[in-house]
């Protein structure tokens, strides 16, 4: 019975042995595998970033990355069609132009808000200069005058009206003598205003809508009216210049009475001066009684005096006479400007090539008037 007790616990023995051997075995061998493992397959953020790439084709660094959102960027655009690219082009192109032009603009108005109001400022007049007997229909003194008026450096010039003649039988060579005209008076003077007389007008429509094609860029339709009459500011002074041979001779149309009021109405400015070719008031008898002024319209020629007055205008400037000449009407000085290469049409009177100069200083209105030759004329104090 010993005997068995003794060989059963060799057996148990043994087998706890081969058990832990076996286990001590096992261990080992998972070990070195693992090991194995780990050397075959260890890596590197390196060698990571590298296989990343490989498979995804994306660098982890800044540049690839910057890379990728232009590709992604140019993916997006290319999912629009070119109509839509193009279209959306021209729109970012308009907006920026108009952004641009409305910083100019507003750039342009504040530069004039804080410009102060110029009070002192000249101007040049110069009357009537037609001539029937030369090309162009100016007379030939007329070059010579404006040389001696550019010569002064004023500001700007106006012309009374009657600078040419606009009497030929071909349409064609009453135009070229409107061109002509307008680019000698462009060579003289950059800035200038014209009053139109009888003369310049002769052909009618025709050369009306010639004058505001040639000198105002005016493309005048057959329907519209025609519009010769308009005003404007320089510095502390406005300028209204009225039509008085047109829509009626020698008188203003109702239709300019009404804007006339209403332009002076609006008006705040220091001076008032008004041009008109023909003279609203009475010089000389025979001139009224051959209807040289404005007096054989006398409802229209009160009508007129009485805007004038009562928006206390301080100057009104004519030509026509061919005379230079001064009065007062209604506390209004009234001046006739003169000529150019003109004959007066009475004795006894200022005549000859005249030039006037005006100069305004703030409040105050001086007026010189000489030949072209130098003679003195006569100096008048306005105001």
């Amino acid at each position: 019975m010993l005997e068995k007790i003794r060989k059963l616990n060799y057996w148990l023995m043994s087998l706890v042995f081969l058990l832990i051997s076996g286990g001590l075995i096992l261990f080992y061998y998972l070990d070195q595998k693992e090991r194995n493992w780990i050397e075959n397959y260890s890596f590197s953020l390196a060698d990571y970033t590298s296989s990343k790439e490989k498979v995804q084709g994306i660098m982890t660094n800044e540049n690839n990355i910057e890379n990728y959102a232009k590709k992604e960027s140019q993916i997006l655009i290319e999912s629009f069609s070119q109509e839509e690219i193009n279209q959306k082009e021209e729109e970012n192109l308009f907006e920026q132009e108009k952004n641009l032009k409305e910083r100019e603009e507003q750039q342009n108005q504040n530069e004039i808000d804080s410009k102060p109001e110029k009070e002192k400022f000249s101007f040049i007049i110069i009357g009537d200069a037609e001539d029937y007997e030369t090309d162009f229909g100016y007379s030939e003194k007329l070059p010579l005058a404006l040389q001696k008026a550019a010569s002064l450096e004023a500001d700007f010039a106006i012309f009374t009206g009657d600078i040419i003649t606009t009497a030929k039988p071909i349409v064609a060579d009453n135009k070229q003598s409107i061109e002509k005209t307008k680019s000698l008076l462009d060579s003289y003077f950059k800035k200038y205003y014209l009053v139109f007389g009888g003369h310049d007008i002769e052909c009618g429509r025709i050369c009306i809508d010639y004058w505001l094609k040639t000198f105002f860029n005016q493309e005048i339709k057959v329907e519209e009216d025609r519009k010769l009459f308009h005003s404007f500011d320089f510095g502390n002074t406005h300028f209204v210049l009225l039509s008085s041979e047109y829509p009626q001779n020698n008188s203003i149309d109702e239709k300019q009475l009404i804007w006339l009021e209403n332009d002076l109405a609006n008006c705040q400015k220091t001076n008032k001066i008004v041009v008109s070719h023909v003279p609203p008031v009475t010089f000389f008898e025979e001139s009224a009684e051959e209807g040289h002024d404005m007096s054989k319209n006398s409802f229209s020629q009160a009508r007129l005096l009485k805007i004038l007055k009562e928006h206390q205008v301080d100057l009104v400037i004519s030509g026509h006479e061919h005379v230079f000449d001064h009065k007062i009407v209604e506390g209004i000085d009234f001046i006739l400007a003169g000529s150019v290469g003109q004959k007066a049409r009475y004795k006894n009177i200022i005549k000859g090539d005249i030039i006037t100069y005006i100069k305004i200083d703030k409040e105050r209105i001086l007026l010189y008037s000489f030949k072209v030759n130098g003679e003195k004329v006569r100096d008048i104090i306005i105001k």
